[in-house]
């Protein structure tokens, strides 16, 4: 093989290897774009279950509050002097 057609040979080879290289680049892109969009879908799921949690939060937080307003009437109608059923004197 002359020198030139060993260079061409030589040539060719080391494409078709880059181009196997690029090929399998590709693949791994691909499969870490598919990662990166599971990953994304995954985190959306977890927001959106600490947002409902957040949500149940604030409403415990609204029934403590309440009821620790119920709580505050219900014993400063008890701290009054007197008897419930007395009149007020005139």
């Amino acid at each position: 093989m002359p020198e030139g057609a060993e260079a061409l040979a030589r040539e060719r080879d080391d494409l078709r290897a880059r181009v196997v290289e690029l090929q399998e680049a590709v693949l791994r892109l691909r499969s870490a774009a598919d990662l990166q969009r599971q990953a994304d879908a995954a985190r959306g799921m977890e927001i959106e279950r600490l947002l409902e949690a957040l949500r149940e939060a604030e409403r415990s937080d609204e029934l403590r509050r309440n009821a620790a307003a119920e709580l505050e009437e219900a014993l400063a109608g008890i701290a009054l002097p007197g008897h419930p059923g007395e009149i007020a004197p005139r």
